[in-house]
Formats: C-alpha cells, sequence, structure tokens
C-alpha cells in the first residue's frame, strides 16, 4: 500500500504579529511512520507574505483552493500535494531574512520553475544542514538563483 504523504497551510492571526502563514509536514497517511505528529517546516510572517501571495496563490490554485479563501478568518488549514509542499517550504525559507525585492522575486521565480526532482534535491539538502547545525545548502540556493 503506497504511503499518501502531503503538507498542511495553516494561516494563523494575531494582533501583535498580523498574518502569518505556517507549513507542516503531515505524518504519512496509509502506513505506519516513527512520526505521528505534524512537523512545522517552516512559516512567513506578514512582512514577507506580499513577496509570495502570487506563489502561494499559484499553489493554492493546483490543490483546488480559491487564492481569496487565504485570509485571516480561515479556520482550516489547506492540505497541499507533497511537491507543492516541498516548493513552498524552499520559498519560504530561501527568503526568509532578505531585504532586496528583486533578488527575492528572482529567488521564488526560479523556485517556482523547478523541476520536481530538482525541488526535491534541495530540500533533502535543506534538511540535511538544518539536522547538522548548517546553513551551505540555503547559500548555495540563494547564490544560485538569486544572483548574489
Amino acid at each position: 500500500m503506497k504511503k499518501v504523504h502531503f503538507f498542511e497551510l495553516r494561516v494563523k492571526y494575531s494582533d501583535q504579529k498580523g498574518l502569518e502563514c505556517q507549513l507542516f509536514e503531515m505524518p504519512p497517511q496509509n502506513g505506519s511512520s516513527k512520526r505521528q505528529h505534524a512537523q512545522m517546516l517552516s512559516k512567513i510572517d506578514e512582512q514577507y507574505l506580499s513577496f509570495v501571495d502570487g506563489a502561494i496563490h499559484q499553489i493554492l490554485k493546483k490543490n483546488n483552493y480559491k487564492p481569496s479563501m487565504l485570509n485571516p478568518r480561515r479556520k482550516a488549514p489547506f492540505q497541499l500535494k507533497e511537491e507543492d509542499g516541498i516548493k513552498l517550504d524552499l520559498i519560504f525559507k530561501a527568503i526568509s531574512g532578505l531585504k532586496k525585492r528583486s533578488r527575492v522575486e528572482d529567488i521564488i521565480l526560479g523556485i517556482t520553475h523547478m523541476a520536481r526532482e530538482e525541488s526535491y534535491y534541495w530540500h533533502g539538502l535543506l534538511i540535511r544542514d538544518e539536522n547538522n547545525g548548517q546553513s551551505n545548502g540555503l547559500k548555495a540556493l540563494r547564490i544560485l538563483l538569486g544572483d548574489d
């Protein structure tokens, strides 16, 4: 039996932080797994939301949601296919902390146009780096796509 693997995009709103999108990797369904709970991979706050709203809307459409459903009043999470969740995670991590709008846009465009295998490669590299306390993969991804 094939394991069904998906991600969730959750929308949170607070008066202090404003709107925030959090991306969770869900434990595989239809099979046993060591991990039984959702794991937060990345998040993006209101400051960067204007940069990624186009990419988020595109991913929501691919997963049969209306982009207008992304609002502060939303309680239910968006369930995303594995490939879309991985690309969104790459986007959230790659632009976090950047200030130059043109660089952020180049990175987002590069990730959204990545082939499936390439996005999986970079995702695996970033996960490995996080587990080892490094950021070499993130630096390489930013240099490759952000032209800096």
